[in-house]
């Protein structure tokens, strides 16, 4: 009996389509090369597209900074722990919340912004008075803390399921640190002439000496826009040129102690990013770029790369390649390379130095 011609013809193909070991071997040769090729390119493309990302966020935050001056005359508070009424920098227990917090309406997040409770409430006669924490008072309420994408830098993925990081610190420009390890030439550590120049042996670059961590209400003390007791800064304060001043740049929270720590604790610290003295005004340009301080040994070394020694944590840094994004006081975002000259860096972090400089 014959057989049906299908059956033949399939039977055909089958042994047409049939592969020997060798030859399968060789195609998944040929594939993982083609992925050992391919990997690269797709993880070059994935740094870029976060890259942008992380430059999106910066303009974003920027520009809620320039709508908040538009309606309030200046800059928002790099930490509210200030009113115009106080004189003395220690009156930190009056926690309005970071700059973070100040632009939430401007995030087309105004539902967080109106739970966080008395915002506007001093009892200067009683700083224990738990309404002068509102910080504090919005985390028993349970509005904070609270994850916000835009806060964070997508190709930092330290703690990415903790909600109250930042990546995002307002500038303090080249503000003077605090050296927690060792004896260096400065009170700042190894990076303090840079803080101080002129007395220094490196010139007159327009500044002196600054108070130390931005630890100030007066603006005459800070040499960026950002302070962590919320000194008082306009744009017309920006006498460099808001295009030549930087005002918001990227660090890395698992490499600085005052950004990775506040997510427990009381007082309201578990907020973070939301905390008056969360970390998110503690930047200083005196520190290079990308400058290591990813060690947890202490003061190994004289500290110079550990995680909690101010005076080199509190710097700009990033997962980017070779540098780190930036937004300026005109809103343009910038991606300043780690190599770039350190008295350039200064004066681009300055804002009041009169000194020529301009963007690499």
């Amino acid at each position: 009996m014959r057989r049906p011609r299908s059956r033949s013809i399939y039977g055909r193909v089958r042994k047409a389509l049939a592969f020997t070991l060798v030859e399968l071997l060789v195609v998944i040769a040929i594939i993982a090369i083609l992925m050992a090729l391919l990997l690269p390119a797709i993880q070059k493309v994935r740094a870029a597209a976060n890259r942008m990302r992380c430059g999106n966020n910066l303009k974003q935050l920027a520009l809620a900074c320039h709508n908040y001056h538009n309606d309030y005359g200046k800059l928002p508070p790099g930490g509210k722990v200030y009113d115009e009424k106080f004189s003395n920098p220690a009156d930190c227990h009056y926690n309005k919340g970071s700059w973070l917090v100040h632009i939430l309406p401007y995030m087309e997040q105004d539902a967080i912004f109106k739970d966080i409770p008395d915002l506007n409430y001093f009892n200067i006669g009683n700083p224990s008075d738990p309404r002068n924490n509102s910080i504090a008072l919005a985390v028993a309420r349970g509005v904070l803390p609270r994850h916000l994408p835009m806060y964070r830098c997508p190709s930092d993925d330290f703690l990415r399921d903790v909600p109250p990081i930042s990546n995002y610190v307002g500038s303090m420009g080249p503000q003077c640190l605090a050296n927690r390890c060792g004896n260096w030439p400065t009170d700042s550590g190894p990076f303090g002439m840079y803080c101080d120049p002129i007395n220094n042996g490196l010139g007159d670059w327009g500044y002196r000496h600054s108070a130390i961590l931005g630890s100030t209400h007066y603006k005459d003390r800070l040499r960026g826009c950002f302070s962590r007791m919320g000194a008082i800064v306009r744009l017309s304060d920006i006498i460099d040129g808001t295009s030549n001043t930087i005002m918001i740049g990227e660090t890395l929270a698992a490499q600085h102690d005052w950004i990775r720590y506040p997510q427990t604790g009381g007082d309201g610290w578990q907020a973070g990013w939301a905390h008056a003295d969360g970390g998110n005004s503690h930047c200083s340009t005196i520190v290079p770029i990308n400058w290591d301080t990813s060690r947890e040994d202490g003061c190994v070394n004289g500290g110079v790369n550990w995680y909690g020694n101010w005076a080199v944590s509190w710097g700009f840094k990033s997962r980017h390649a070779h540098g780190a994004n930036f937004v300026f006081a005109d809103g343009s975002v910038h991606f300043l390379p780690q190599t770039i000259d350190m008295r350039t860096y200064q004066l681009l972090g300055c804002r009041h130095d009169q000194m020529p400089a301009s963007v690499p």
